[in-house]
């Protein structure tokens, strides 16, 4: 039943009965909304449709909503006037908002969000509310864009329809609205475990909202908190809106600390150069661990992982003449020499080029077994990847973010692509090699260029939202050993046809799909065990003649 109040939706403008003050607007599925003036003051007036007023069901979740949202008085937060029972029914009396809904904003004017003092004040606003439900013990439990406000006086944030929230006093949450909704509220078994956390993995998904809007990263603060709200386990989301608040608005005792920081820092280089002797022990444990670490002729810097196995692995890379984009391509060495002994190079660490804007390319040698966490992220001109068949294991984030990624040759040494390994690139075409077993969550998610996908017999597991907005997909095929398949696989898969899931037997899933038109094509004799399931019954199902 969410409410929309903006000045942009339909209304139609001729009097409703005798009161020429009273304007009629979309109130959503179970309710109208009218507008309407008491003492000169704009009012909401929200009533339950005519099939709906005698509903028992929906009379009390007005009562509730009106119970909370009476109680509750918050500058960003809609402002319940009065509940009225008359022969019409049950209405509920609110404050007029004059402006858009959060999800008009991002489709009529999303670069508003790009100047950082913007989303500073959308955010703060957004989480102080949330500050302010959760002390009064309240979950909004719909959070999403067309139930945020930006006023037009002032840009201000408020936050409306409380038809779904959960408080001790009025504990009935009728719905939810999948897309926004965390893991715990769409498993019943794991609705025990519902608390504040479970607003701000909605608040992660309004951050990338906005983020997919504007074409932008978000400012690092922002785009950490819409990270760490959007994890899938509680446990690891921000502990509380005031916690999530804390982590985009600086502390005043940070500021303090790290001015100590920086006093203790001079007074130690102070203490160096008075004392000779300390200083020069320093240097002297400095020049002793340089024999292991050393940087190669294209730039790479290598570190000593065994000296018994005579191992290394790269720990960073710069350009050898930043001026010339000749020299921004990293070219490792199957072996390099420190200090007069010869190290086979196998591993590139973690972070080892991340946020590197000049790389254009890496040439990794065989022989490298293994790539670290976040290895490369966010190298905005890394364009191509050949990862060569000794590779087997690739961390987590490794290449996410490379946009300018378009040619990808991956290992056939790997049994399982990462999470989010290779998320947000450029691929326009895919091939997920022989021997891989397993996608992990979001391993290729928003690829916005991808078309063309084969997956390999052997896969057996494709995690959740490993494809989730990959706009340019029309059609793949699910390999008759994947058993396991993740939520939001191919949500928000605009152009998606035809998948062809060659699994005989219907794999058990939630939300997968945007539209019930996507045409799945299913072996013919597993398409009534296909029909009878409560996910894939939903689609049109064409069977696979042999």
């Amino acid at each position: 039943m969410s409410l929309f109040l903006s000045q942009s939706m339909p209304a139609f403008l001729e009097p409703q009965g005798d009161n020429d003050n009273i304007l009629l607007l979309d109130g959503g599925y179970t309710a109208q909304v009218f507008v309407t003036k008491v003492d000169g003051r704009r009012q909401l007036v929200k009533k339950l449709k005519p099939e709906f007023a005698n509903d028992q069901r929906y009379i009390d979740l007005f009562k509730k909503e009106y119970g909370l949202g009476s109680s509750l008085k918050h500058p960003n937060l809609v402002v319940y006037r009065q509940l009225v029972q008359s022969d019409d029914g049950v209405m509920l009396m609110l404050d007029y908002i004059d402006g858009l809904t959060l999800q008009e904003s991002l489709e009529t004017s999303p670069d508003y969000f790009l100047k950082k003092e913007n989303i500073t004040k959308f955010v703060n606003q957004l989480l102080s509310c949330l500050v302010y439900l959760h002390e009064h013990q309240v979950l909004h439990l719909d959070i999403k864009p067309s139930n945020i406000m930006i006023t037009h006086l002032n840009a201000d944030v408020k936050v409306i329809d409380l038809g779904f929230s959960y408080s001790d006093t009025y504990v009935d949450t009728p719905g939810l609205s999948s897309a926004y909704a965390a893991p715990e509220q769409k498993e019943k078994t794991m609705h025990g475990k519902i608390d504040a956390r479970t607003d701000l993995y909605a608040v992660g998904r309004v951050l990338e909202d906005i983020e997919t809007a504007t074409g932008k990263k978000l400012p690092r603060a922002f785009h950490r908190l819409m990270t760490k709200c959007l994890e899938d386990d509680i446990n690891k989301r921000p502990a509380s809106a005031k916690a999530a608040l804390k982590m985009v608005r600086p502390a005043k005792k940070a500021v303090k600390l790290l001015s100590g920081l920086l006093i203790t820092i001079l007074l130690v280089f102070i203490v160096l150069f008075i004392h000779p002797t300390t200083r020069n022990a320093i240097i002297y444990a400095f020049s002793n661990m340089s024999q292991y670490v050393v940087y190669g002729p294209s730039g790479n810097q290598y570190r000593v992982l065994s000296e018994e196995d005579a191992t290394c692995e790269v720990i960073s890379w710069r350009p050898t003449i930043p001026d010339n984009p000749e020299s921004w391509n990293s070219v490792i060495s199957p072996e390099e020499e420190i200090n007069g002994k010869q190290y086979r190079v196998i591993s590139i660490g973690d972070k080892a080029f991340v946020r590197n804007k000049y790389l254009r390319s890496i040439y990794i040698p065989e022989g490298v077994e293994h790539i670290g966490n976040h290895a490369a992220r966010e190298c905005p001109n890394l364009s191509s990847l050949h990862l060569p068949n000794s590779v087997k294991t690739i961390g987590k984030s490794a290449f996410t973010e490379c946009y300018e990624l378009s040619s990808l040759v991956l290992s056939s040494g790997l049994k399982e692509i990462p999470e989010a390994g290779f998320a947000s690139c450029g691929l326009v075409n895919l091939n997920v090699p022989e021997g891989v077993e397993r996608l992990c969550k979001d391993s290729f998610a928003k690829n916005k260029k991808l078309k063309k996908v084969s997956l390999p017999k052997t896969l057996k597991k494709i995690d959740r939202g490993v494809f989730y907005e990959c706009l340019s997909l029309v059609e793949i095929t699910i390999p008759e050993n994947v058993t396991e398949l993740g939520d939001y696989v191919f949500l928000r898969c605009s152009k998606l046809t035809d998948v062809y899931n060659l699994a005989p037997v219907p794999q058990d899933c939630n939300e997968i799909f945007d539209s019930p038109k996507v045409k799945v094509h299913v072996p013919a004799a597993s398409l009534e065990a296909f029909k009878k399931h409560p996910i894939w019954g939903q689609q049109v199902l064409i069977p696979i003649e042999k």
